[in-house]
């Protein structure tokens, strides 16, 4: 009687080789499905780190302009500018920056509507009234200013950290891979042989 012949190594490299190759495949695919996630998260994050950034830049300048020069001695439209800053900050930032640059906006706007009166009747007259509303405006502006930087750094922050990808892991946690896929091949192997 011949007995049964138990199989040879190479079938079992053959019964598990296919669905090793799979699952290797299926990592890597999805480690690049992940990566491209990650990747599109932070360009999100950038992109919209980039229009703050704009607006604050058009609202610090329009400020600095109106403070030093007035806004009819501006080479530029400093009023313009604030406006294309506040509707920008609309959809970029929360409710207090709103409300703020809408005081400052409305600030700026009574300054230029001081002026404009003073340009009109050609000679500065001495109204105490309109001057004390000015010098409100320009303090305004000025406690504006003096806190900008307080007022959009919660926003300005780019708190998602960069992910780690294979080639910027650690030693240690290198080390740890062939430790991770080798558990798992045991396991796959004991699992399949039961």
């Amino acid at each position: 009687m011949v007995e049964p012949l138990e199989p040879h190594w190479t079938a079992y490299v053959q019964a598990v080789g296919t669905p090793f190759v799979a699952l290797v495949a299926g990592g890597i695919a999805s480690l690049i499905a992940y990566r491209q996630w990650k990747t599109a998260k932070e360009k999100v994050i950038l992109d919209l780190f980039a229009k703050r950034l704009e607006v604050y830049n058009t609202v610090n300048d329009a400020v600095i302009d109106i403070i030093l020069e007035g806004i009819r001695n501006s080479d530029s439209d400093p009023i313009k500018r604030l406006e294309e800053g506040f509707k920008a900050s609309k959809f970029l930032f929360g409710s207090e920056i709103v409300l703020r640059l809408n005081s400052v906006r409305s600030a700026a706007k009574v300054l230029l509507r001081n002026e404009r009166s003073e340009m009109q009747t050609e000679k500065k007259t001495d109204n105490p009234e309109i001057d004390e509303q000015n010098k409100r405006m320009l303090s305004e502006l000025l406690d504006f200013y003096g806190d900008i930087d307080r007022i959009f750094a919660p926003y300005m922050l780019m708190d998602a950290r960069l992910s780690r990808t294979i080639f910027k892991l650690s030693r240690r946690d290198m080390a740890r891979i062939p430790d991770r896929l080798g558990d798992w091949l045991v396991k796959a192997l004991i699992k399949q042989r039961s």
